[in-house]
């Protein structure tokens, strides 16, 4: 089975596309310490992955004992890791899972991050490398092992000192993300193998001929799970399994 874990606030359109291609979605409801806040079910701010193993809230997963059952269906019972840190409301506080990894290199804000993922991370073998921005997965579309794109000057930096071929682009308010005035493309798309789902339609975005062209410069192929949308909608990206 393919596991799409997603907000389950992401548009039908895209569930039932996700459907259309043999993913099951798992929707994630909103983190009841993060109330109404626009991330509280943000894939991104519930769940980190590492590949063949998880980190979520303990928690969260004791309010939402069905995302559990999912996760150990997806990754194994003994890879699912209960963490005692906990997301709380406003930033940087919320993005206690929220870290952004690129190939073997993991970047992160110190102070706010659940202390299970740079150590399981470091155990693995990533380079941690320290970043200010406390959303780094969310403003950032991890494209390969070696390649990214980001609208985030500050990420753009860091990663490229890291190594990563990195493509700069402008924030667009084609991304949704209501009630702020645009979201992020990596909030907006999720990676599986060579194809790149994007959650909306990547044609609105001002730049898509440049992203589109970054992404098959290095293997991979763009997909948009609602053609002729007209928005993109940062729904804090898919993690698939």
């Amino acid at each position: 089975m393919h596991y799409a874990f997603c907000d389950c606030r992401i548009p039908s359109s895209a569930l039932s596309s996700l459907e259309a291609l043999g993913f099951l979605p798992v929707l994630l409801p909103p983190h009841r310490a993060l109330r109404e806040s626009a991330v509280a079910s943000h894939t991104d701010i519930i769940l980190f992955s590492l590949g063949d193993l998880s980190v979520v809230s303990k928690k969260y997963i004791e309010d939402n004992p069905k995302v559990y059952s999912y996760l150990n269906l997806a990754f194994g019972k003994s890879n699912v890791i209960l963490s005692g840190a906990e997301a709380k409301e406003g930033y940087p506080a919320e993005a206690a899972f929220n870290a952004l990894r690129i190939g073997s290199r993991l970047f992160f804000r110190p102070n706010d991050i659940a202390p299970e993922i740079p150590r399981l991370s470091e155990k693995k073998g990533l380079s941690l490398h320290h970043v200010r921005q406390g959303y780094p997965a969310c403003v950032t579309l991890g494209v390969s092992d070696s390649a990214a794109i980001t609208s985030d000057c500050g990420m753009a930096r860091a990663m490229r000192s890291a190594g990563v071929d990195v493509l700069l682009i402008g924030d667009s308010q084609n991304i949704k993300l209501p009630p702020y005035s645009n979201g992020f493309l990596g909030g907006a798309a999720g990676s599986y193998k060579d194809d790149i789902f994007f959650v909306g339609d990547l044609s609105c975005h001002p730049e898509h001929n440049t992203i589109e062209d970054f992404i098959e410069s290095h293997g991979k192929r763009a997909i948009s799970l609602m053609p002729e949308e007209g928005s993109l909608y940062d729904v804090g990206g898919i993690l698939f399994i």
